[in-house]
């Protein structure tokens, strides 16, 4: 087994279980959140920070209102 395949198998592993616990819509906002940020040429820097923004805001508004 090369490198590669050796890090889709350890992601498939990592991934599973958010999958399982979530559904695929958290997937599909996985790809739509990462097919944007290609889009825009962004560095994985920029997307993990915007990232990290969206986090800490969504948290922020979990004090005050829910999600769903």
């Amino acid at each position: 087994m090369n490198s590669r395949e050796e890090l889709l198998k350890h992601f498939r592993t990592e991934v599973q279980p958010i999958r399982d616990e979530f559904g695929t819509s958290a997937v599909e906002l996985a790809d739509t959140i990462i097919k944007i940020a290609k889009e825009k040429d962004l560095t994985y820097e920029e997307t993990y920070a915007g990232l990290e923004y969206a986090y800490r805001f969504m948290r922020y508004q979990s004090k005050f209102l829910r999600m769903k």
